[in-house]
């Protein structure tokens, strides 16, 4: 959205500076787009004067949000499209406009499970948590009494009693979830074995033991806590999964003291499909970097080379083995390649493809099978803003495949999302760009051109593992998308 200058609002009492030939206004930045009750600081730019100050206003009063005087916009509770204006304070008759996109705020929801238990004082029972509308699902456990560890076990107090647990969205702190427990002394205790795991999709019956202390009968009743959908369970405690993914709670009751329960979670995933196209599991990386280098951050291309570089012989490559249909992934980097000319907006991938024919020519290198090539743009397109944050593909160049992966540059977009999770010191920006980075080498050399290894929905290796983690490689240890296992039927990294 472009810049426009408008008449300055009317202010208060006196003598209004005399007009300013050449003087200018303009803001940074000069579009964005936040979520409902979201703050974001906007920047001021006056030239042609001696008084740089501006007063700030919403074009839409109240309703469009409210600014402070240094520039700190709050948009409001509804969603639409709302203008925040500069006036210069040395001519009224010179401002500029910046647009602002404000989108509803996703709502999250969060559940704990078990919702009510009873337990014998001191004894520890662990509560699980499930949230949605966010993939932040870390929570924050909390007890009014006994003692709370932060991967939900609650032990009980000595007392008896009534009491509550909580667990608080990290991504919604308003977001909160209460179990009850009561605690009695009670003869009998049960606990399942496993009370967490994953199994596939409509696979083999999976056997679960319970345990009983306290009295001579250990028998017990299982069930599945509803809705259950096509999951079973039987008498002897076999779970039979369903043919679709979700999320079940497996339930032993006591037969010796219906009160008292124990609950597993069962995670039933979809696994990798082969679909039979080609894997690539030998690949020469090179990183281009299109635009003016100023751009991206400081430590972006160093982190990136080390990154591609400690990827060969590591734990993490090896997760996309048993993808590779007997072959062995490796993989080593070339170089980084540079095109100062400025990368156009949201490029189709003929454009993009364009670009990396044009950087191998100009660097004199010549493609073969098995190239990857980081398509790393100076800029990160607004058309891409709610919508991607990077996607790979594939193209011809002189007659070879070559694969690419394209990665806008992510510093001040919706994607700059990165936390220093392993320690590294490196930036923000440069962390949002290492992730997305891993995400796309494994799906380049796992899906290389939508015909290999995909779910039902046509989710690839890194799709469904959304949080980071911290991956060991021989250069240093770096924050990276886990990997789906269809070995483990979980998210791992190695």
């Amino acid at each position: 959205m472009a810049i426009t200058l408008a008449a300055a609002c009317g202010g208060a009492g006196g003598d209004a500076p005399a007009p300013q030939p050449g003087l200018r206004v303009r803001i940074e930045p000069e579009t964005t787009t936040v979520s409902t009750g979201e703050a974001r600081r906007f920047t001021a730019i006056v030239t042609g004067a001696s008084d740089s100050s501006v007063a700030w206003s919403v074009s839409e009063g109240a309703l469009g949000g409210a600014i402070t005087p240094d520039g700190v916009y709050t948009a409001p509770a509804a969603p639409g499209t709302f203008h925040v204006v500069a006036t210069s304070n040395a001519d009224r008759n010179a401002s500029a406009q910046a647009a602002v996109v404000v989108n509803a705020s996703a709502v999250v929801a969060i559940s704990v499970s078990p919702q009510l238990a009873a337990v014998s004082p001191q004894s520890t029972i662990r509560f699980t948590a499930q949230v949605s509308g966010t993939n932040d699902a870390r929570v924050q456990w909390s007890a009014d009494s006994g003692s709370m560890q932060q991967d939900g076990s609650w032990t009980a107090p000595q007392a008896s009693g009534t009491f509550h647990v909580s667990a608080r969205s990290v991504a919604d702190p308003t977001r909160i979830a209460v179990a009850t427990a009561t605690v009695s002394p009670a003869a009998v205790s049960i606990a399942i074995e496993p009370d967490k795991v994953t199994v596939s999709a409509d696979g083999p019956g999976f056997q679960f033991k319970a345990h009983v202390t306290g009295n001579p009968d250990t028998s017990v009743t299982w069930s599945l806590q509803q809705p259950a959908g096509l999951a079973t369970i039987d008498a002897a405690g076999v779970f039979k999964p369903p043919p679709t993914e979700g999320i079940f709670h497996v339930v032993a009751t006591s037969h010796a003291d219906p009160t008292k329960t124990a609950t597993a979670v069962v995670n039933v995933a979809e696994d990798l499909i082969d679909h039979g196209g080609p894997v690539v599991p030998t690949t020469r990386t090179f990183a281009l970097w299109w635009g003016d280098s100023k751009a991206f951050a400081a430590d972006a291309h160093t982190a990136l080379e080390d990154m591609l570089r400690g990827l060969d012989g590591s734990t993490y490559l090896a997760v996309a083995d048993h993808y590779m249909r007997g072959a062995r992934a490796t993989t080593s980097f070339a170089g980084n390649l540079f095109d100062p000319t400025t990368p156009p907006e949201d490029p189709a991938l003929t454009v993009i493809a364009e670009g990396a024919c044009r950087a191998y020519d100009a660097s004199g290198t010549t493609p073969r099978e098995g190239d990857l090539m980081f398509v790393n743009t100076a800029n990160f397109p607004q058309q891409a803003q709610g919508r991607y944050c990077a996607w790979h593909s594939w193209t011809t160049c002189h007659g070879h495949a070559i694969l690419l992966a394209y990665m806008p540059n992510a510093k001040g977009s919706w994607c700059d999302s990165g936390t220093d999770l392993c320690k590294s010191g490196l930036s923000i920006p440069t962390l949002s760009l290492l992730f997305f980075a891993s995400h796309e080498f494994m799906e380049s050399i796992t899906d290389p051109f939508a015909t290999a290894w995909y779910g039902s929905t046509s989710w690839e290796v890194s799709d469904r593992c959304g949080l980071a983690a911290c991956a060991p490689l021989s250069t240093r240890t770096f924050e990276v998308s886990p990997l789906y296992s269809n070995a483990k039927h979980a998210c791992v990294v190695e």
